[in-house]
């Protein structure tokens, strides 16, 4: 039976000093139990700073904190990953309003398996300011997620190295991505000793590096004329990209580039005002940019 003095301090004691708020909004069930439950405040965003710079896998010690930034909503495709998020990280990330970045992973250890990366950036206190998350391609076992400093574009990299199980180390994809304006931009991907090859578009999902199906011939046309070179080469990664012509038919259930898409990358490659620009950018003064308006333009 609950004693009086304890019935005294639940109706007395203010709100505003209990540590999680579910202990005042359930007091009819604390009464009910006679217990009056103050003794740990819930994990703050604000904790993660005590793990900067140090390797949270398997990530138990912080899985209560990093919880409500691995959970996967429903996949409105149908198609949801085998293998859950794990965290990996957390480091400075000052770029625009984000201070601090956290990457969460999915290895793919599965064959066939799919490995993803999912990228959480916070303000100065710890504010969530954007979640952005990207698959880096089928039959590739994510084997590094590191920032690599600022020595292009004024910002951090994102680089991924993935590889084919039982590959030699070193060996593999890696892929650079840039984070800017609440998009993931997929800014270079090489082979493990550095040479640039394209990315497959023709698969529907999953594919490599952010969901591309979705925009306009106008949004890509306008990073292709960007003065930003991170947006241009957003661009020409994607023209420099394996597609499926518009014209093919495409097969019942199987994972193919959408129609849609096809049709996007032909009115963007074929246009006189981006050819016109892929010629300039030859000439650009960033080595990536001029690498990338080449490789589109095949020579």
């Amino acid at each position: 039976m609950q004693s009086q003095k304890s019935k005294e301090i639940l109706e007395n004691f203010p709100a505003k000093n209990i540590l999680h708020p579910s202990a005042y909004a359930n007091r009819q069930t604390i009464r009910m139990t006679g217990l009056l439950l103050l003794a740990v405040a819930p994990p703050q965003t604000t904790d993660l700073h005590r793990y900067i710079g140090k390797d949270l896998r398997p990530g138990k010690a912080v899985a209560k904190l990093v919880a409500p930034f691995a959970q996967d909503p429903p996949s409105p495709d149908g198609f949801n990953f085998p293998e859950p998020l794990e965290p990996w990280w957390v480091a400075p990330y000052a770029t625009g309003d984000s201070r601090y970045l956290l990457a969460l992973v999915t290895e793919g250890t599965d064959v066939p398996g799919i490995g993803r990366v999912r990228v959480i950036l916070f303000d100065s206190k710890w504010r969530k300011t954007a979640s952005l998350e990207f698959p880096t391609g089928d039959r590739l076992r994510i084997r590094e997620v590191r920032l690599e400093p600022k020595r292009r574009f004024n910002r951090p990299l994102l680089v991924v190295l993935a590889s084919s199980p039982g590959s030699a180390p070193g060996s593999g994809v890696r892929q650079w991505y840039a984070f800017q304006n609440g998009r993931a931009l997929f800014v270079r991907c090489t082979t493990g000793d550095g040479h640039p090859i394209p990315v497959s578009y023709r698969s529907s999902y999953p594919m490599t590096g952010p969901d591309v199906f979705g925009r306009t011939a106008g949004e890509w046309q306008r990073d292709l004329m960007s003065p930003d070179p991170l947006r241009q080469l957003s661009c020409l990664v994607w023209l420099s990209g394996g597609h499926l012509p518009s014209a093919q038919v495409r097969q019942p259930g199987v994972s193919e580039e959408p129609v849609g898409a096809s049709r996007t990358y032909e009115e963007v490659k074929g246009s006189p005002a981006a050819q016109n620009r892929l010629r300039a950018l030859r000439r650009a003064k960033d080595p990536w940019v001029r690498e990338y308006a080449r490789l589109v333009l095949g020579r």
